[in-house]
C-alpha cells in the first residue's frame, strides 16, 4: 500500500514523518511525504525550512493561483511516485488533500481511503466528495482548529466517519487509536478491491501546465521539529 501524506503548514515533510510514528508501520505502508510548495521565512530556533501548501489573502481566502500551483505540484508528485492508495492530510495539508480530491475526480475514484486530520473547514463549492471513503480525525482539546470547522468540511464528504479524540491539535500516538486507524483503512481497501470500480483502469489525470519547480522526494531521516504550527 502507498500513501501520500501532507504536513501541516509551519511543517516539511521531514517533520511530518517524525509525527507519524508508527502509523506507517501499522498501515503495513510505505509513505510518499514531500515538502509543501510554499517555502517559509525560517524561524529563531529552527534549522530546517518549513513549509506550506498555499497561501491566503488578507481575508483569509485561499489565493486561487496558489492552490493551482499547488495541485500541479501534487500532479506532477503523483506522476513521479504515484499511483497511492490512500491520501492523508494534517491540518493544512487535510485542507490540501481536500481541494485534491474535490478538483481531482481521477484520483477520488482511483483511491481506496482518505485520512483528515484535524483540519479546518475549506470552500469547496456546492460540491459533496463521494466515491472515496474518508475518516476524519478530531480532537477536543484542539485550540487552533476547532470541532464545528472539522464537523463541517466532513459533511462534505458523502462516505465520512468521524473519530474524536481527547487531546489538541496533533495525531494521537497510542496504539488503540492508531489501530482503528488501520482498521478503517484496511476495510476500505477490501471493499474497493470487491468494487465493480476496481476493475477499471484509473482514469488519466488532467495536467496543469505550469512552469513549476520539480516535485519533492519522499521526505527519510531524522528531523528538528519546528515550534511554529498552525492551521493557516
Amino acid at each position: 500500500m502507498k500513501v501520500l501524506a501532507l504536513h501541516g503548514k509551519s511543517q516539511n515533510g521531514e517533520v511530518f514523518r517524525t509525527r507519524l510514528g508508527r502509523l506507517p508501520t501499522k498501515l503495513k505502508a510505505n509513505m510518499c511525504i514531500p515538502d509543501g510548495p510554499v517555502e517559509l521565512e525560517i524561524n529563531d530556533g529552527d534549522t530546517l525550512s518549513m513549509r506550506a501548501w498555499f497561501t491566503r489573502d488578507n481575508s483569509g481566502k485561499t489565493e486561487k493561483a496558489s492552490l493551482d500551483d499547488a495541485l500541479a505540484y501534487i500532479d506532477d508528485i503523483i506522476l513521479t511516485h504515484g499511483p497511492f492508495d490512500v491520501i492523508l492530510g494534517f491540518s493544512q495539508g487535510a485542507c490540501m488533500a481536500a481541494y485534491i480530491l474535490r478538483y481531482r475526480p481521477a484520483l477520488r475514484a482511483s483511491m481506496v481511503a482518505a485520512i483528515l486530520v484535524a483540519s479546518p473547514d475549506i470552500d469547496i463549492g456546492d460540491v459533496e466528495i463521494d466515491t472515496i471513503p474518508s475518516l476524519h480525525i478530531m480532537g477536543s482539546a484542539d485550540r487552533i482548529v476547532s470541532i464545528s470547522s472539522s464537523q463541517s468540511l466532513a459533511s462534505k464528504f458523502i462516505n465520512s466517519e468521524v473519530i474524536m479524540h481527547k487531546n489538541g491539535h496533533c495525531l494521537p500516538s497510542q496504539a488503540a487509536f492508531l489501530n482503528r486507524i488501520a482498521d478503517f483503512v484496511h476495510s476500505s481497501k477490501a471493499s474497493y478491491a470487491s468494487s465493480s470500480v476496481a476493475a477499471l483502469p484509473p482514469p488519466a489525470l488532467s495536467m496543469t501546465q505550469q512552469a513549476l519547480p520539480p516535485p519533492a522526494p519522499c521526505a527519510t531521516g531524522p528531523a528538528r521539529v519546528s515550534s511554529q504550527e498552525n492551521a493557516d
